[in-house]
């Protein structure tokens, strides 16, 4: 009983750091080292997509689409917070992980700016995630991620919203990221 009074500080010292750890999700990642600055599309980078505006058929299925009830997350924009403000003159550089309505990586997919308008680019996961694979304790998730450089040139300044779309042949599915940019002059 004499070494209660050291083994209580010490096992609360290792829950406050489990709880910190847990607390952090993948959603949440730390963002290294951003500079905030656009993405200049180094060959480094991924390929360059353009932005162009959805017709009316693909709105008409953005809107019947079925929820995938799994999760998805755009992480960073040009390497930094993720509800940013862009200019739409630059290409610009997104990170995140989407997981499919069977739970696993999506695979292609489109990017889609729901705004006044709504707009779309093509997208595909398979980019490295270990922290999704360790958040989710399912190594199969380890190429969940993806990275789009993305052209917003025919997008209009306003408030978009950043939705995930999945064509799958028995239906389309969607994936609300939560978050949304600011897309400027």
């Amino acid at each position: 009983m004499r070494h209660v009074p050291v083994l209580i500080p010490r096992l609360l010292a290792i829950a406050t750091v489990a709880g910190l750890l847990l607390s952090t999700s993948c959603r949440e990642r730390a963002v290294p080292g951003g500079s905030g600055h656009y993405w200049n599309g180094s060959a480094a980078g991924p390929e360059v997509v353009r932005a162009e505006k959805v017709d009316a058929a693909a709105a008409q299925r953005l809107a019947s689409a079925h929820w995938t009830r799994q999760a998805c997350s755009l992480d960073m924009v040009d390497q930094g917070p993720p509800d940013a403000e862009i200019s739409r003159e630059d290409v610009h550089r997104l990170d995140g992980f989407l997981l499919g309505q069977d739970g696993l990586a999506a695979g292609g997919f489109h990017v889609v700016l729901k705004g006044a308008d709504q707009f779309r680019a093509p997208a595909r996961t398979g980019k490295a995630r270990p922290d999704v694979a360790a958040y989710f304790r399912r190594p199969e998730l380890a190429a969940a991620g993806f990275e789009i450089g993305l052209s917003l040139a025919a997008v209009p300044p306003g408030a978009y919203e950043v939705v995930f779309l999945i064509d799958h042949p028995q239906g389309d599915y969607f994936c609300e990221s939560g978050k949304r940019i600011r897309v400027v002059e």
